[in-house]
């Protein structure tokens, strides 16, 4: 996931802020992962929950 949106910060069209915002957000989903671990399984959400965009996205990564 911090692989992908560290490739999103590296796209011209964005300004400079929106490209340090982006390489903040792949650092810290890389710390997240320091300290967590690789194997880390969150709680199943309540049911009738929607996932989250983070969750989606890396969902989405997986099945391809």
């Amino acid at each position: 996931m911090a692989d992908l949106v560290e490739g999103w910060a590296h796209d011209k069209r964005l300004d400079a802020r929106s490209t340090i915002e982006l390489l903040g957000w792949a650092d810290g989903m890389r710390s997240l992962v320091a300290v967590v671990g690789i194997n880390y399984t969150p709680l199943p959400l309540p049911e009738g929950t929607k996932s989250s965009l983070h969750k989606f996205l890396a969902s989405r990564m997986l099945r391809r």
